[in-house]
């Protein structure tokens, strides 16, 4: 009986240090969505700075395939909105986000969406609803907040200066070699400068003229100018999206669906006459 009462402790107290501090551990206005939105901020300069010392952070460390986590949630709202995929995909937009801030794909496991919580605010009204619209990243188990963030300041500060100082000396080297090149460079061009009216004079008359290749010049339409088109994430997000939902909402293929969908939209516009642009 008294072996049965301590495991019930360890568990109490196991659930209480693993379960119970997460709230008071976070910033409350951290990653914020607006209602409804899986692509928008609730502050978007706030958000912007956020996500650049997530992944300043990120960079100093040595990461590996699959490492990093990333759980998108939702208020609990009375709508036509399906909170999983809602939440899924705030956590994907995030991930976009830090790969176009340098953290590579493959860095990071497939999004999670936890659908509608309570764990941040108590969903009786707006205000309790909004912190609950947000998005975690968690790296070795620790959830990023601003305060890990911060303490690992003296790292990221060290880790820039580091990188600095590896593109000095190839700097400095790339110039002096350059300045060596011109030399070399100027007095050939200097002796070809004299005989060049020479050679022109006999040129033979029946020489035909070169003319430009046709090959470089872009699809006009009825000989107007080129139409160019350039790709939106937000479009290949979309037909990611609908991938994914003619494949059942099967997991697993988020990066082959994102290159699926480039392939398709360049397939479509460039069908229509235009040269498609990416990124």
């Amino acid at each position: 009986m008294k072996k049965l009462f301590l495991v019930l402790v360890l568990l109490a107290v196991s659930f209480t240090f693993v379960f119970g501090d997460d709230g008071e551990q976070e910033e409350v206005d951290y990653l914020l969505f607006l209602p409804n939105s899986s692509n928008q901020f609730a502050d978007e300069a706030r958000a912007r700075v956020q996500l650049d010392n997530i992944a300043r952070y990120l960079r100093t460390k040595t990461l590996t395939e699959a490492q990093v986590y990333v759980y998108g949630y939702a208020a609990d709202v009375s709508n036509d909105i399906d909170p999983n995929t809602l939440s899924r995909e705030r956590a994907l937009f995030v991930i976009s986000e830090l790969q176009r801030r340098g953290i590579p794909r493959e860095n990071f496991t497939a999004p999670v969406g936890h659908g509608s919580v309570n764990l941040w605010g108590n969903n009786i009204n707006e205000a309790d609803r909004s912190p609950n619209r947000r998005v975690r990243i968690l790296f070795e188990d620790i959830i990023i907040t601003p305060e890990v963030v911060e303490e690992a300041e003296e790292e990221i500060l060290a880790y820039e200066a580091a990188e600095a100082m590896e593109t000095v000396p190839i700097s400095q080297e790339s110039t002096d070699f350059n300045w060596w090149w011109l030399l070399l460079l100027l007095l050939p061009l200097l002796l070809l400068l004299w005989p060049k009216r020479k050679v022109k004079r006999v040129k033979p008359a029946s020489e035909p003229k070169p003319t430009a290749a046709a090959a470089v010049v872009p699809i006009r339409p009825e000989g107007g100018e080129p139409k160019y088109y350039r790709l939106t994430e937000e479009e290949i997000r979309n037909l990611s999206y609908k991938l994914f939902e003619e494949r059942n909402h099967q997991h697993g293929y988020d990066e082959t669906d994102w290159h699926n969908a480039i392939g398709q939209l360049f397939a479509k516009y460039e069908a229509e006459g235009y040269i498609v642009l990416w990124p």
